[in-house]
């Protein structure tokens, strides 16, 4: 299987589609995981800095949830103290004196052990649901993206968001999207306890699980990943060869600042579903 007339016909694929298919790309397999997986860490800092801090030469010095008053000092204020850090310090030493015992946990200061439990308590809960939605909708996401990249070359168009980005919740997939991406992430894992080379070849003997499972709507998550084994076998290094012929194209990217990926994703992701389409047809 050349590598050269796969990617020759992912350019002629993709020719005059590149920003639909770079657009739908963008929205099911990067912006919504992304902004699921950082919905996290901004919920926790937007729960600590709800509550009271002071802010202390431009920067913001939480105290947890007290009843302290929050005190800021403009750039005027704090410059003309002899030495900010020094001021911290002194800070630090008056919250002792004015709310009790800190309890210190990282860079982070709340005025009682209770308090700090309360603070772990929410962000647990917040964990758990941000984390349910993450696992209910990747797998899910995943499968929209690769339906509609196989339809780039069924039907020679670029994915419609309004028409492949529900593909994988339909009723008929959404079971088998979330097993299957389960199967795998499950099935990688537990081979890479033998060490790291085993689960590097699983991953790829995994490969084409979720492209079989869209286009062979019949098919279960066990069989389609079954299925990508016997697909996979003797071609995983020629996987992993047309990957690594877009190294340089993903230096390109860093050094375009992401622009190019405008260009390449639409391009890498074509050509791994036509990796697929050769696969399928032997």
């Amino acid at each position: 299987m050349e590598r050269r007339k796969i990617k020759s016909k992912a350019r002629e694929l993709i020719k005059g589609r590149v920003f639909r298919i770079f657009f739908f790309l963008f929205i099911t397999t990067a912006l919504i995981p992304a902004v699921l997986s950082s919905a996290i860490s901004i919920s926790h800092a937007a729960l600590f800095n709800s509550h009271t801090s002071v802010a202390v030469a431009g920067h913001s010095v939480p105290i947890g949830i007290t009843d302290v008053k929050t005190t800021v000092l403009t750039k005027s204020e704090w410059a003309s103290r002899i030495d900010s850090l020094e001021f911290v310090e002194r800070l630090r030493l008056s919250l002792d004196r004015s709310v009790g015992n800190v309890v210190v946990e990282g860079d982070r200061y709340f005025s009682s052990a209770e308090s700090r439990e309360e603070y772990r308590r929410i962000t647990n809960i917040i964990d758990i649901v941000i984390n349910c939605a993450i696992i209910l909708t990747t797998g899910a996401l995943t499968f929209s993206g690769v339906a509609g990249m196989l339809k780039v070359d069924k039907n020679k168009k670029a994915p419609r968001l309004s028409e492949d980005f529900f593909t994988g919740f339909k009723s008929a997939n959404y079971a088998r999207a979330i097993i299957a991406y389960f199967r795998v992430a499950i099935f990688t894992f537990l081979w890479s306890l033998l060490f790291i080379i085993p689960g590097i070849m699983k991953t790829y003997s995994y490969a084409m699980t979720i492209y079989i499972l869209a286009d062979n709507p019949k098919l279960s998550a066990k069989e389609a990943q079954k299925k990508s084994i016997v697909l996979m076998q003797g071609h995983r290094f020629e996987y992993f060869k047309l990957q690594l012929s877009f190294f340089w194209w993903y230096l390109l990217i860093g050094l375009t600042f992401g622009l190019a990926s405008f260009y390449v994703a639409p391009y890498f992701e074509t050509s791994k579903m036509l990796f697929y389409k050769k696969l399928a047809q032997k």
